[in-house]
């Protein structure tokens, strides 16, 4: 009687199943924090490009009086009406930002900052100097 063995037996997809399973494990936790470290670098690039459009706008003569501290709906909103930012770039009157819990943070002696929310700390020393001059922590009392 001859056995055809066309096939794998259950243990052997078993132990295929927990080599992808651990492969998949060591490498998801890598994956995160690069998407993370990405969508940081894309807060920093909008905090770069609201403070252009904020020059832009008082060089042509809009009168702006911004407070010290997180940038308003006002603001966006005056930089709406102007044509300097889409209504599809605001939510609620808000900018989107990738990373929940940052924030656009505004101090006339630093200009338009990215506050970078408690989860996301870690991701600051991953960026290169230029970079981390438009970060400003959560915890800090003064801009820097």
């Amino acid at each position: 009687m001859k056995l055809n063995s066309k096939g794998f037996t259950l243990l052997e997809l078993m132990v295929v199943v927990v080599i992808i399973g651990i492969i998949a494990t060591m490498v998801t936790p890598e994956v995160i924090s690069i998407a993370n470290e990405t969508a940081l670098k894309s807060d920093i690039q909008t905090a770069q490009a609201i403070e252009q459009m904020l020059d832009i706008y008082t060089a042509q003569g809009y009168p702006l009086d911004l407070p010290n501290g997180e940038i308003g709906s006002d603001v966006y909103s005056a930089l709406n009406e102007a044509g300097y930012l889409d209504s599809k770039d605001l939510t609620n009157n808000l900018i989107d930002l990738r990373l929940s819990g940052n924030a656009l943070i505004y101090s006339s002696d630093y200009g338009v900052r990215l506050q970078v929310g408690e989860n996301y700390t870690s991701l600051i020393s991953k960026l290169d100097t230029t970079q981390q001059r438009w970060i400003t922590n959560l915890n800090d009392a003064t801009l820097e």
